[in-house]
């Protein structure tokens, strides 16, 4: 008997306790003969938004109105309220989040460099055990588009327009493929559309930027305009700023409109009870707490600290976890819950120990750039630069580093354990390569989005 008969019988059982009983012992023993069917793997989307700070979102504490389908989602699973990204920007960052490797160990710093072969990526690893993979993703290079039966590069117009204008296109499209799937699926959905230039549209964009009428309007799509006013060539004004903000929120508004037209799909098609949706994203943007706007490629936390966010089967309901967590951690996670054993070269670890409580200890986030490398522990961030240590619970926007003569023991605990985790990640290191390779539209894309010049 096949477990699709054995399906279309049970839906009709007999009646009375005699025949239940019979059933609970036919049921009992085909389980234990190997005949009762699978248990069913979950389908995953993932909603990647590039460059979306956490504190942004209303499930994080923003005070606009931002994020409502975003934060109906974190109401409905598990939000990680200080979840971090491995480096300050998209190369090394997006990478350590499909792969689960440290930035040392993967060597993707910048824009161009191919993963290593030898190095498994999420899709891959969901596609050898069973899954249907697609990607909608505006990320670029050979290396993103591993492990996917589609992958629909999203190229946008990013010099004098909108980045993501065919977002309602992509999402009709996921949804067409989702549909026709008849294997657990893997849907992943990568959008520049919260990166300068911000370009909202205009009915977002009056949600949020009131009555400005200041210089800044007619070069909001301007290139190199976030590049003269960080180096002081283009002077702003409180409002300037805001307005800059301003726009931002608008694109967000607009994305999370979109995820929640794509999430309603999902829930009305039957498919939305069966299928884990994860917000993630690769850094953040710097709105002046450090002396520049729009600004990324940093270690503050402002850019390192992104959302995590999982609503589905297997998730708890409405819950957010002050326990540190990271990137890293995405992809085990995700291959927890669909029952897909975890590759010896991830280097997170699943959250689930976290939701149900047993792992009491905090983890630690080691972020890294090519020259710069920070750790969190605790309440503690320490920048091996400088040897600068913060405070988080008493300086949470790393203004002021503490004194050293008073913390000189903490201070050389966090050196000695960069130290021996960089000596580690070196090691490992070792067995990996790296080497570039783009397209000549590929770097024209690039320097469209300021990346190269």
């Amino acid at each position: 008997m096949t477990n699709r008969s054995i399906g279309l019988w049970c839906s009709r059982p007999p009646y009375g306790a005699r025949h239940r009983a019979a059933l609970v012992v036919i049921l009992v023993t085909l389980a234990a003969t190997g005949c009762a069917p699978e248990p069913v793997s979950p389908n995953i989307v993932m909603f990647d938004l590039d460059t979306l700070r956490a504190d942004h979102l209303g499930a994080y504490g923003y005070p606009a109105p931002t994020s409502p389908r975003l934060d109906a989602l974190a109401s409905r699973g598990i939000l990680m309220r200080y979840n971090y990204a491995q480096a300050g920007w998209t190369p090394p960052s997006q990478t350590s989040l499909m792969t689960s490797v440290y930035p040392t160990v993967h060597k993707v710093r910048s824009q161009g460099q191919m993963l290593d072969p030898s190095i498994p990526m999420l899709a891959e690893i969901l596609r050898e055990n069973g899954y249907a993979t697609a990607g909608h993703s505006q990320l670029m290079g050979d290396s993103f588009a591993r492990g996917f039966d589609e992958y629909v590069w999203r190229k946008g117009e990013w010099m004098d327009g909108p980045i993501d204008p065919d977002m309602p296109a992509a999402m009709q499209s996921m949804r067409d493929w989702a549909t026709e799937q008849t294997k657990p699926f893997f849907l992943f959905f990568h959008s520049f559309q919260v990166h300068v230039p911000y370009a909202p549209l205009p009915e977002y964009a009056a949600r949020f930027i009131g009555d400005y009428d200041g210089p800044l309007l007619d070069r909001i799509l301007n290139r190199d305009l976030l590049a003269e006013i960080n180096s002081g060539q283009l002077e702003v004004t409180p409002e300037d700023v805001a307005y800059l903000i301003a726009m931002c929120n608008a694109e967000l508004a607009y994305v999370d409109e979109q995820i929640g037209q794509f999430l309603d799909w999902l829930d009305s098609s039957g498919l939305g009870e069966n299928t884990i949706v994860v917000l993630v994203s690769d850094h953040g943007d710097e709105f002046g707490e450090h002396g520049a706007l729009g600004r990324h490629g940093t270690l503050y936390n402002e850019v390192i600290r992104t959302p995590v966010i999982m609503a589905g089967p297997g998730i708890p309901e409405g819950r957010v976890f002050d326990q540190m967590s990271r990137n890293i951690d995405v992809a085990p996670t995700l291959l927890s819950l669909a029952g897909v054993p975890v590759p010896e070269s991830f280097q997170g670890a699943s959250l689930r120990p976290i939701w149900d409580g047993t792992e009491t200890e905090g983890r630690e986030v080691f972020s890294e750039l090519a020259k710069a490398q920070v750790l969190i522990r605790g309440r503690y961030k320490f920048v091996l630069k400088g040897r600068h240590l913060f405070d988080l619970q008493e300086d949470p926007t790393e203004q002021n580093a503490v004194r050293r003569g008073a913390h000189r023991d903490k201070i050389r605990e966090m050196e000695t354990r960069i130290e021996a985790l960089m000596m580690e990640l070196n090691e490992r290191a070792e067995y990996t390569e790296g080497s570039v390779f783009l397209s000549d539209e590929e770097m024209r894309q690039l320097r469209a989005l300021g990346y190269v010049r």
